[in-house]
């Protein structure tokens, strides 16, 4: 049994005893009718389908497939938006000091101040879903993919005219030039055209696949790139076609590459020719051989002199200044495929699909890549303690970074199994869980020990004192002395597949993967179903603050004040219809973040006020911690208390009766320096008229005061 001696006016008013956990309440007393998320993308917009690459003047321009364009003036260091939310750009071109962008289904515009605005350049056009668009000496060509052809300006984009006489298919993929020779690529194949696109023959004689998505012009050798083409699998792949006699005859061209491609684009500097998607190709002798580079995929290229970028989707956009010697990757397109979330020190960090640790030092608004150290296994979990941050990688096991993300190193002595699922630090206690079996460390990771469940896959722990948790794809698994043996506690639990747990006030909730969420009041010994309102049967997460317990669901967040009896979606902000498949949650001082798994939802962020009812009335740092008297006192049935903290830290802020019995625990959180205000409303707990104390701790402050429900 626990105590908390009270002390007010400097005398001993009374020992209250305190039973079991802390539990995390407070009340919700807030208009939601301005409360909503925000979208915190690990990439600058609509996360990765990218769609187009360019060099314009120094600057690196990419085009989202779903969101517009965005610019980087620090090779891909920070992104800026300069145009065209919710459109895909498909092309982009340069002709002198103009930057163009064709905009599928809104036509083609340019830019002459680095995108700050925009004019149309579409007089003459008949189709506005325009694919691709090229400069060739003062002429332009630009490409419509739904059978508007190919469309010729003279005059640097002012007026278009189609010239398509010949062209037999007028769904245009891909245009390349040279002098007066024009070559249109197409479903069906390439033609050509010798007067600058006046007539057009079909040059096919030799293309196995005319599935043509681009064409490139290397000295006297023209090249095709075609992606997959008829059903699979009896379809015929993408790959590469040479032609030496400007497309009179075309030749298989594939020597050295390994992988199927679908060749979207390709990059010529000098003599060295690029083409690629998850691997990049080049070749140095016009194609005879091509050699793969194992360290960076693009799908899409973008070339200034001796500087080319690429990307592809979900493995970013890289960039070289010396003509692809050596590339670095810049902080776009980070994957939004996110499996953990993670607090500390002002930080945000999030790992990825693809490997990355990702940190952000102002609540995701902007991002940058943590890895140093890191061997790039996919990372799948984090975990902080004090100025210890962890990751579990698949396959590499855990490491360890003491700098905020500067620096990693391995942390694996002991740690036989290396794929991991999940980390968990509870006190002095860390537990990883792995594909087989669970491991825990009293001394920081420095040596773990096996502590059984082998041949169970384990998604997640959660502790209180020696009692943990273990939720596996075999069931719920109890230990009552810190993992040195295990019981299965699966009474009632219809579904064995458990994706997460979180022991909450007295009671213990179980997520799983189809039957939604169960709730135990004796520790697992019997489960009940505890989902009315709550739609989505898989659940892979859980977060508690105060009176509100959120589960992360196959769509969206939800939320229980009333200890699971009922759920109510919590979608405020989130575009009509979206679906957002929520893995992981974290709290900072004053947010709620949600990371979403699905390759394109990235990360969401909200204000705990929304949820909480605690208002920060102001940043300014106060002289000392302080507990205001409530208002209005007496009450009934709702009061304001405001509080101040002189240093960010962790704050308890609780209601007891007169008896000693605890009413509920406003705040429970860690928060930083400034003045609060919270709301308690008496009628949600049906309290009578009486006397009754709050009391908050914070650090080595603690002070209490008495308050009076008058009915």
């Amino acid at each position: 049994m626990s105590y908390i001696l009270f002390i007010m006016n400097n005398r001993a008013v009374k020992i209250f005893p305190i039973v079991g956990l802390l539990i995390m309440n407070f009340t919700l007393m807030i208009n939601n009718s301005q409360a909503q998320w925000i979208h915190d993308s690990l990439l600058p917009g609509k996360p990765g389908y990218l769609s187009s690459l360019a060099f314009y003047g120094n600057d690196i321009y990419y085009g989202d497939k779903n969101d517009g364009l965005y610019r980087s003036t620090n090779y891909g260091k920070s992104w800026t938006k300069v145009g065209f939310s919710g459109y895909e750009v498909a092309s982009l071109s340069v002709s002198g000091n103009k930057l163009f962008a064709s905009v599928y289904t809104q036509g083609i515009f340019f830019t002459t101040n680095d995108g700050l605005n925009w004019s149309s350049a579409n007089n003459g056009l008949t189709s506005l879903q325009i694919r691709t668009i090229i400069v060739n000496g003062s002429d332009m060509y630009a490409g419509s993919d739904n059978n508007g052809g190919v469309f010729r300006s003279t005059n640097n984009g002012l007026n278009w005219f189609a010239v398509n006489n010949g062209i037999t298919n007028l769904a245009i993929n891909c245009i390349a030039a040279n002098g007066s020779n024009i070559y249109a690529g197409t479903n069906t194949g390439v033609f050509i055209s010798i007067n600058n696109g006046l007539n057009w023959t079909s040059i096919n004689s030799g293309l196995i696949n005319t599935n043509v998505h681009c064409i490139a012009i290397l000295g006297s050798y023209l090249f095709a790139g075609t992606n997959y083409q008829g059903t699979a699998p009896t379809g015929i792949r993408g790959s590469i076609y040479r032609s030496s006699n400007n497309g009179i005859d075309w030749f298989g061209n594939n020597t050295g590459i390994t992988d199927s491609l679908n060749i979207n684009n390709f990059a010529i500097i000098g003599s060295k020719i690029y083409v690629g998607r998850s691997s990049i190709y080049s070749s140095t002798n016009n194609g005879d051989l091509w050699v793969k580079s194992d360290s960076i995929g693009g799908t899409f290229f973008g070339v200034s002199n001796n500087k080319i970028c690429t990307g592809y989707d979900i493995n970013g956009i890289y960039y070289s200044t010396n003509s692809g010697t050596n590339w670095l990757r810049t902080n776009a397109l980070l994957s939004n495929s996110v499996k953990s979330l993670a607090f500390s020190n002002s930080n945000l960090y999030a790992a990825s699909y693809l490997g990355e640790v990702c940190k952000s030092s102002n609540n995701g608004i902007n991002w940058s890549v943590a890895n140093s150290g890191l061997t790039l296994k996919h990372s799948q979990a984090l975990a902080v303690s004090g100025n210890n941050i962890y990751t579990g990688t698949e396959g590499d096991g855990i490491y360890l970074s003491t700098n905020d993300g500067t620096s990693w190193k391995p942390m694996n002595n002991g740690l036989t199994q290396q794929n991991i699922n999940c980390l968990n630090i509870f006190v002095s206690n860390m537990f990883a869980g792995t594909t087989s079996g669970a491991f825990h460390s009293i001394n920081n990771g420095s040596l773990w020990n096996s502590i059984g469940l082998i041949g169970r896959s384990i998604n997640c722990f959660y502790a209180s004192g020696t009692k943990v948790f273990a939720a596996t794809d075999s069931g719920m698994y109890l230990s009552s002395n810190t993992g040195l043996s295990w019981t299965a506690v699966n009474n009632g639990l219809t579904n064995l597949n458990v994706l997460s747990v979180i022991i909450y006030g007295s009671n213990v909730f179980a997520g799983t993967k189809g039957n939604s969420v169960f709730k135990s009041t004796d520790d697992g010994a019997t489960w009940i179903s505890s989902s009315s309102g709550l739609i989505e049967p898989n659940v892979y997460c859980f977060e508690a603050n105060g009176k509100n317990l959120f589960a992360g669901t196959s769509s969206i967040v939800f939320l229980s004040t009333d200890n699971g009896a009922s759920w109510l979606q919590r979608r405020e902000g989130i575009p009509g219809g979206s679906i957002l498949h929520v893995g992981t949650m974290c709290m900072s001082p004053t947010y709620l973040f949600m990371g979403c798994f699905d390759f394109y939802e990235g990360i969401w962020r909200r204000p705990l006020s929304d949820f909480t009812g605690i208002q920060n009335i102001s940043n300014e740092i106060p002289e000392k911690y302080s507990l205001s008297q409530n208002h209005p006192n007496p009450f009934n049935p709702t009061t304001k208390i405001n509080y101040e903290l002189r240093t960010t830290n962790y704050v308890t802020l609780k209601v007891f009766d007169i008896s000693g019995k605890e009413i509920t625990t406003l705040i429970d959180q860690r928060q930083n320096a400034g003045t609060y205000q919270v709301t308690f409303n008496s009628s949600e707990y049906n309290l009578p008229s009486g006397i009754y104390f709050y009391r908050m701790e914070t650090g080595s402050f603690k002070d209490t005061k008495k308050m009076v429900i008058v009915k």
